[in-house]
Protein backbone atom coordinates (compact mmCIF):
# COMPACT_ATOMS: atom_id res chain seq x y z
CA UNK A 1 0.00 0.00 0.00
CA UNK A 2 2.52 2.28 1.14
CA UNK A 3 5.05 1.36 -1.67
CA UNK A 4 3.91 3.67 -4.21
CA UNK A 5 3.75 6.52 -1.77
CA UNK A 6 7.68 8.76 -2.19
CA UNK A 7 7.95 9.41 1.81
CA UNK A 8 11.65 9.11 1.93
CA UNK A 9 12.20 12.47 0.53
CA UNK A 10 10.17 13.87 3.26
CA UNK A 11 11.14 12.04 6.53
CA UNK A 12 14.24 13.71 7.62
CA UNK A 13 13.12 17.07 6.66
CA UNK A 14 9.94 16.08 9.10
CA UNK A 15 11.84 14.81 12.07
CA UNK A 16 13.42 17.47 11.82
CA UNK A 17 10.68 20.30 12.13
CA UNK A 18 9.25 17.96 14.79
CA UNK A 19 12.97 18.40 16.77
CA UNK A 20 12.44 22.26 16.55
CA UNK A 21 9.09 22.18 18.02
CA UNK A 22 8.92 19.12 20.09
CA UNK A 23 10.74 22.20 22.95
CA UNK A 24 8.99 25.49 21.34
CA UNK A 25 7.61 27.43 24.74
CA UNK A 26 7.78 30.73 23.93
CA UNK A 27 6.38 31.16 28.02
CA UNK A 28 9.35 29.26 29.40
CA UNK A 29 11.45 31.42 31.65
CA UNK A 30 14.82 30.10 31.43
CA UNK A 31 17.45 32.29 29.50
CA UNK A 32 18.28 29.88 26.43
CA UNK A 33 16.12 30.50 23.17
CA UNK A 34 14.09 27.61 22.51
CA UNK A 35 14.67 28.58 18.73
CA UNK A 36 16.79 30.92 16.64
CA UNK A 37 15.38 34.02 15.78
CA UNK A 38 16.50 33.46 12.33
CA UNK A 39 14.17 30.21 11.71
CA UNK A 40 12.48 30.36 8.64
CA UNK A 41 8.67 29.41 10.83
CA UNK A 42 6.95 32.26 11.78
CA UNK A 43 4.98 31.33 14.73
CA UNK A 44 3.17 35.05 14.98
CA UNK A 45 0.00 33.08 13.93
CA UNK A 46 -0.06 30.57 16.91
CA UNK A 47 1.20 33.34 19.48
CA UNK A 48 -2.45 35.70 18.66
CA UNK A 49 -4.32 32.88 20.08
CA UNK A 50 -3.46 33.02 23.76
CA UNK A 51 -5.14 31.24 26.02
CA UNK A 52 -6.45 33.17 29.36
CA UNK A 53 -4.01 31.33 31.58
CA UNK A 54 -1.24 33.33 29.97
CA UNK A 55 0.04 29.36 28.92
CA UNK A 56 -1.03 29.81 25.13
CA UNK A 57 -1.48 27.28 23.03
CA UNK A 58 2.44 26.02 22.31
CA UNK A 59 1.36 22.78 24.30
CA UNK A 60 -0.52 21.73 21.59
CA UNK A 61 2.49 21.68 19.07
CA UNK A 62 5.02 20.26 21.42
CA UNK A 63 2.40 17.43 22.25
CA UNK A 64 1.67 17.20 17.94
CA UNK A 65 5.34 17.23 17.53
CA UNK A 66 6.16 14.62 19.93
CA UNK A 67 3.36 12.82 18.05
CA UNK A 68 4.10 12.89 14.31
CA UNK A 69 7.62 11.34 15.49
CA UNK A 70 5.94 8.61 16.74
CA UNK A 71 3.61 7.73 13.54
CA UNK A 72 6.98 8.27 10.90
CA UNK A 73 8.63 4.73 11.67
CA UNK A 74 4.93 2.96 11.98
CA UNK A 75 4.73 3.94 8.09
CA UNK A 76 8.07 3.65 7.14
CA UNK A 77 10.69 1.97 10.11
CA UNK A 78 13.47 2.46 7.76
CA UNK A 79 13.60 6.42 9.68
CA UNK A 80 14.46 4.58 12.78
CA UNK A 81 18.17 5.47 12.86
CA UNK A 82 17.28 9.29 11.68
CA UNK A 83 14.50 9.33 14.12
CA UNK A 84 16.76 8.45 17.04
CA UNK A 85 19.29 10.75 15.70
CA UNK A 86 17.52 13.63 15.38
CA UNK A 87 14.88 13.62 17.99
CA UNK A 88 15.39 10.94 20.62
CA UNK A 89 17.32 14.00 22.95
CA UNK A 90 14.50 16.56 22.33
CA UNK A 91 11.97 14.02 23.48
CA UNK A 92 14.30 13.46 26.24
CA UNK A 93 14.41 16.76 27.54
CA UNK A 94 10.37 17.24 26.97
CA UNK A 95 9.43 14.67 29.64
CA UNK A 96 10.09 18.14 31.98
CA UNK A 97 8.00 20.05 30.13
CA UNK A 98 5.03 21.60 32.66
CA UNK A 99 2.30 20.30 30.70
CA UNK A 100 1.46 16.88 31.75
CA UNK A 101 -0.71 16.27 28.22
CA UNK A 102 2.75 16.73 26.55
CA UNK A 103 4.71 14.61 28.96
CA UNK A 104 2.19 12.27 28.47
CA UNK A 105 2.33 12.48 24.83
CA UNK A 106 6.38 12.35 24.98
CA UNK A 107 5.81 9.18 26.96
CA UNK A 108 3.74 7.34 24.45
CA UNK A 109 6.31 8.76 21.55
CA UNK A 110 9.12 7.14 23.57
CA UNK A 111 7.58 3.71 24.43
CA UNK A 112 6.65 3.38 20.42
CA UNK A 113 10.68 4.18 19.54
CA UNK A 114 11.77 1.65 22.28
CA UNK A 115 9.25 -1.20 20.64
CA UNK A 116 10.37 0.01 17.02
CA UNK A 117 13.83 -0.35 18.52
CA UNK A 118 13.87 -4.01 19.65
CA UNK A 119 15.21 -6.89 17.56
CA UNK A 120 11.56 -8.03 17.05
CA UNK A 121 10.73 -4.67 15.90
CA UNK A 122 9.24 -4.01 12.56
CA UNK A 123 13.16 -2.19 11.85
CA UNK A 124 14.68 -5.45 12.23
CA UNK A 125 12.48 -7.63 11.10
CA UNK A 126 12.38 -6.01 7.29
CA UNK A 127 12.66 -8.29 4.43
CA UNK A 128 14.37 -7.01 1.94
Amino acid sequence: MFESLQIEEYVNESLELASRFINYNPYKDDDEEEMDEEDDYELSDLDDEDDDDGSGVSWKLRREAARLVSVIPEHHPLSLPALLRIDLDPLTIQLGDDNTTVVTETLRTLTKIFRYSVTEGPYYTLKF
